[in-house]
């Protein structure tokens, strides 16, 4: 519990890696004089020395599009008979359709129409040495092309094959990574409401009303980021019309 409560002193950089021994001497020094080189649990010990880490969803949040539904119909244009094997796919669930999508067609990460308001918050975030982990239900061939093209990010959670990390699977994995409000979540849609519910703070993406209310109802609200395209430009990047010209 003593570990626990050092964290709101230094909650986005922590004390530092391989500071907890010091940092925690320093912090209990007029309640105990017990030592301690380490916390009670690893998540609350990787909070009190790195920080709590920034959670970032990617399909909707970190880009506007849905990399599943783009793949599966670039893999249909080149081949229209293997709407067939999809189906035999996703008959064996959908971690298993989204890798062997994902084996399908190849993923353009340069050109993905990224959200601009919410990249700088992450490169303001990671400049300050926050710690940043992609989590997202995209097949991890995909997440791990998206975080090596940006280089922001420390960890990647992903979908592998097996398991689909949305909702609740997602959010049982970072409680397991970091504990009960040991992160910080970027998301955009319902489906991130079962991740904000065990979130220490959310930050939107583009909400609706609704889905802001439901957000708030569950856990602080620490911004709304919000960059709707403006420009014929933006619509164009959204749509990723150079991908469907390069594949007629």
């Amino acid at each position: 519990k003593a570990a626990a409560a050092m964290i709101p002193g230094s909650p986005v950089l922590g004390y530092g890696a391989g500071a907890f021994e010091e940092a925690f001497a320093a912090f209990s020094a007029t309640r105990s004089r017990a030592r301690y080189d380490h916390a009670h649990s690893e998540p609350v010990q990787w909070a009190v020395e790195g920080g709590v880490p920034l959670v970032v969803d990617l399909d909707g949040t970190l880009v506007r599009s849905d990399l599943l539904a783009e793949q599966a119909v670039l893999a249909l244009k080149r081949n229209p008979l293997s709407a067939f094997e999809m189906l035999v796919w996703l008959g064996k669930g959908r971690a298993h359709f989204k890798a062997r999508i994902a084996e399908r067609a190849t993923l353009d990460s340069e050109g993905l129409p990224y959200r601009r308001a919410v990249l700088e918050y992450l490169q303001t975030e990671a400049a300050a040495g926050r710690r940043l982990v992609l989590a997202t239900a995209a097949d991890a061939r995909n997440a791990r092309q998206v975080a090596d093209r940006l280089g922001l990010f420390d960890t990647v959670l992903a979908s592998d094959g097996e398991v689909n990390l949305s909702g609740e699977q997602k959010r049982e994995r970072l409680v397991s990574a970091f504990g009960e409000q040991g992160f910080d979540y970027v998301g955009n849609s319902a489906r991130d409401l079962a991740v904000w519910a065990s979130a220490r703070r959310a930050v939107l993406v583009a909400p609706s009303g609704r889905l802001r209310r439901r957000a708030e109802s569950l856990v602080e609200v620490e911004r709304v980021l919000d960059d709707d395209p403006s420009t014929l430009l933006d619509y164009l990047q959204a749509l990723r019309l150079h991908q469907w010209l390069k594949n007629l």
